[in-house]
């Protein structure tokens, strides 16, 4: 690309010829390349003036010069900009850019670590923002929000440093917001996300991962006063009871809901550690109140991590309905593969099954009765559970659709000659065979060049 960028700029014939072809382009990609400087993209600014969409992320080498650049040539045309990862670029950049982009709708500059609230602040004064993505930057909510972005749908603040006046601060008048992340905000209190509800009345997605001062209460008002809400992260929050948890589903039974997040939710385990018989009991309860309130309507699941007895599953499995898609029970050493299949028969619509580390799904784990169930399979994980020959053929022939498969530490099979038989999963991208210790580079070499989509 710099090659053929200088070679351009060397020879007027050659630019007005790319001028040409570039007049066309209105979205440029060139996420994780790292070679790309300030003067390749302002050439490139040069040769397609009509950029509505521009993707650097990761390109590391870029800095305020390449925005200084775009604010006054594709300004005025430039709807998306994603720079994250984009170290160099500071806030003064954004501020040129965010002045100069009078009609931008997507701002995403998350994993800029030398931006800040006067970011925030400018990103506010554009007149037509609705996704801004500042995940692990700096901003504090230090800003002036006299005048909110009334067209604002989806804020990623998560990984910021806010506390509660600041950050119901910047929320407040975003009355359209339908999408929020605070992950790892972890200095946000109960009644901060309590309040959430009352400011932003048509939220429909809110994920609070690792928050660890919510508790139930904020559960409970989020559940009960978000009409619209379809998706709930509750992921690591540690300070949410599953009994708690249980009383809020009961109570405000919500009707949109779709989407539930609860992996490693409540009090871990520590070490080999025995649960209780009370503590096992409520997380059955709970487990019992959300699938007869949102069972049947349910399209994503995740219990990872969660240490959920067989029970839940069998519980899952009586109220579920076609609508599930995914589900994760990885690392739930309890619960029986006869549960899975029973939950795997009602749920036809399945496309994603997570199962890695459940050892008692091991004992008994049958891939002929599980591709019978779900030949539509499109991601399948069961890492550390044993699988032999027979196995491997029969998920690789009945099976065909898939496109993520993860096998690691799958210890039964062992023989590299069994791995050609991956070579009949055409759509696969994604192919996980961790500890697999007989098998060599030589092995793999025909499977790489025979699955065209294959990339991880």
């Amino acid at each position: 690309l710099a090659f053929f960028l200088r070679l351009m700029m060397d020879s007027p014939t050659m630019f007005r010829r790319a001028r040409r072809l570039g007049a066309d382009v209105t979205v440029v990609d060139l996420h994780g390349s790292s070679a790309v400087t300030d003067f390749m993209l302002m050439t490139l600014v040069d040769i397609c003036p009509l950029i509505s969409s521009m993707g650097i992320r990761g390109c590391r080498r870029v800095s305020d010069q390449t925005l200084h650049s775009i604010a006054p040539k594709i300004g005025d045309r430039l709807k998306t900009f994603n720079a994250g990862g984009c170290d160099a670029i500071t806030d003064s950049g954004v501020a040129v850019l965010c002045k100069g982009a009078t009609v931008l709708e997507e701002l995403i500059l998350s994993h800029c670590s030398n931006l800040g609230d006067s970011t925030l602040t400018a990103a506010y004064k554009l007149p037509m923002i609705r996704i801004l993505d500042l995940e692990r930057t700096r901003v504090q909510g230090r800003i002036d929000a006299s005048n909110p972005p009334r067209t604002l749908t989806d804020l990623n603040l998560s990984h910021c440093k806010l506390e509660d006046p600041a950050f119901i601060h910047i929320i407040r008048g975003c009355t359209d917001m339908q999408k929020l992340r605070i992950n790892g905000c972890s200095m946000i209190s109960d009644a901060a996300v309590s309040k959430v509800s009352n400011i932003l009345p048509c939220l429909r997605v809110i994920q609070l991962h690792s928050l660890y001062r919510v508790t139930d209460v904020a559960v409970s008002a989020i559940l009960t006063n978000l009409s619209h809400l379809e998706t709930l992260e509750l992921k690591n929050c540690k300070s949410i009871t599953w009994a708690g948890l249980a009383a809020a589903f009961e109570k405000s039974k919500p009707a949109n809901l779709r989407n539930l997040d609860l992996a490693r939710m409540g009090t871990s385990l520590v070490g080999n550690a025995e649960e209780s018989q009370d503590a096992a009991n409520e997380k059955i309860s709970c487990i019992s109140a959300i699938s007869k309130t949102v069972g049947p309507q349910l399209e994503t699941l995740d219990l990872a991590d969660c240490h959920i007895p067989d029970k839940c599953v069998q519980e899952l499995a009586s109220q579920v309905g076609d609508s599930l898609t995914s589900i994760d029970l990885s690392e739930n050493p309890r619960i029986k593969f006869s549960s899975v299949l029973s939950l795997c028969s009602k749920a036809q619509k399945l496309r994603k099954l997570k199962l890695n580390g459940c050892h008692g799904v091991k004992k008994h784990f049958d891939a002929f009765a599980l591709c019978d169930n779900l030949p539509q399979l499109l991601c399948l994980e069961i890492s550390k559970i044993t699988l032999h020959d027979d196995q491997l053929a029969s998920i690789c022939v009945n099976l065909p659709r898939l496109e993520s498969l993860v096998l690691a530490e799958c210890l039964g099979s062992t023989d590299p000659s069994q791995i050609s038989i991956l070579q009949s999963l055409t759509n696969l991208k994604h192919l996980s065979l961790t500890s697999w210790n007989s098998i060599t580079v030589l092995d793999l070499v025909p499977l790489v060049c025979t699955l065209p989509r294959l990339h991880r």
